[in-house]
């Protein structure tokens, strides 16, 4: 077996890389509105691109609640998943409630992240790059009673949720301590040598 060779950086390299603690409202514009935007707006890879918003969705609704970012209760994933869908526009709410035969959080968010694929006797995913279509397909049932997303029109709702959150976060409704923390740990390779 070949033996990994690690990437080897210059002085100059090292020292562009900057690390930027954000708080929740800056973290969201920049992950989820450029980083994310970006990453959509690319060729390829979208069922990653699914799975990306989908995380998302539910960081939206952690920062509605008080209780820490990192803490694990049983049904909190849930909770917070339908939080943040509630964010989208009301096209959106009747999939998160007990009386829908078609739940995001349960048919969608969970096979995804647990199995990498949806629930797809309820879901169908596609994309606008993938077909000449030219009429609205997002949210609409298939002859099989499935729930179609389509990628981008799923971004822009949820980049508008975004929006309404950090709305809500600048006008002071959210508050919570937890929002002050930093969310980018990323750290450059300059500290971690200096700290090291």
């Amino acid at each position: 077996m070949e033996k990994k060779k690690h990437i080897q950086l210059t002085k100059e390299q090292i020292d562009s890389i900057e690390y930027r603690p954000l708080e929740a409202s800056k973290f969201l514009e920049v992950l989820f509105l450029h980083e994310l935007g970006g990453i959509i707006g690319s060729f390829g890879n979208a069922y990653l691109k699914f799975l990306l918003i989908i995380q998302g969705v539910e960081f939206l609704g952690a920062c509605e609640d008080d209780k820490p970012f990192e803490l694990y209760e049983r049904k909190l994933p849930k909770d917070r998943f339908n939080k943040g869908l509630r964010n989208f526009r009301k096209e959106y709410h009747p999939f998160t409630g007990e009386g829908s035969s078609i739940k995001f959080f349960e048919d969608l968010r969970s096979p995804m992240v647990h199995q990498f694929r949806p629930n797809q006797s309820k879901f169908r995913l596609s994309e606008r790059t993938s077909s000449d279509f030219q009429g609205e397909l997002h949210l609409a049932f298939d002859h099989q009673g499935r729930l179609i997303l389509v990628l981008e029109d799923f971004y822009e709702d949820f980049a508008d949720a975004v929006r309404s959150v950090m709305r809500k976060i600048e006008l002071g409704e959210l508050n919570a301590s937890k929002l002050t923390d930093p969310h980018i740990t990323v750290e450059s390779i300059r500290d971690l040598i200096q700290t090291s």
